[in-house]
């Protein structure tokens, strides 16, 4: 009987320009994996079929509320799952960017030798 009862999740997709978000609702004990793979967002078919051969939650592009998970976690109603993308930048050459273009110039690890020059 419980398993007739449909709950509602959200599939949400982040791509460079925009987010896709789409509500489905499907009955309760479904999977991750075949929540995704009847998804209709084009980027949720492709994380369906990749997290099909991951065995490590580490290597996981998908998660439910901000937690990587495998393809076998149990979605509950409400629960919003979520597609990450790679990341496109290095954070430290970001950060060398952003000091440069703000005009900080790196003085070295110590005051001495920031007053040797």
């Amino acid at each position: 009987m419980m398993k007739d009862t449909l709950i509602q999740i959200e599939i949400v997709s982040a791509f460079a320009d925009r987010i896709s978000r789409e509500t489905l609702r499907v009955r309760q004990g479904v999977t991750l994996g075949d929540a995704l793979a009847i998804s209709a967002g084009e980027l949720a078919q492709q994380a369906a079929k990749t997290l099909e051969s991951v065995a490590h939650v580490a290597d996981s592009n998908v998660g439910i509320w901000g937690r990587r998970v495998l393809a076998d976690a149990l979605l509950s109603n409400g629960d919003r799952v979520e597609i990450y993308r790679e990341v496109t930048a290095d954070a430290k050459s970001a950060r060398l960017a952003r000091a440069r273009q703000q005009g900080y110039r790196w003085q070295g690890r110590t005051r001495r030798a920031a007053s040797a020059k």
